[in-house]
């Protein structure tokens, strides 16, 4: 009963924080769209690029720690 406790305190802890990325990025992504495009269109492609890496990193650290914490 305890082992199962913990993977899903685990699960929450690995995948909340890339969850929790998303959400926020797709919140900040929406409002980049507000901004006049032309001279921003640089920073419109680089920071969601950059920031996409991360959340994927972050969701690819969140599930391989999942793997590993199961053993």
């Amino acid at each position: 009963r305890m082992k199962i406790k913990k993977v899903i305190k685990n699960a929450i802890l690995a995948l909340g924080i890339p969850a929790v990325a998303t959400y926020l990025w797709i919140r900040a992504y929406g409002w980049l769209y507000f901004i006049p495009q032309g001279e921003l269109r640089m920073i419109d492609t680089l920071v969601p690029g950059i920031l996409g890496t991360i959340l994927v990193m972050l969701w690819a650290f969140g599930i391989m720690y999942l793997i590993g914490s199961r053993k």
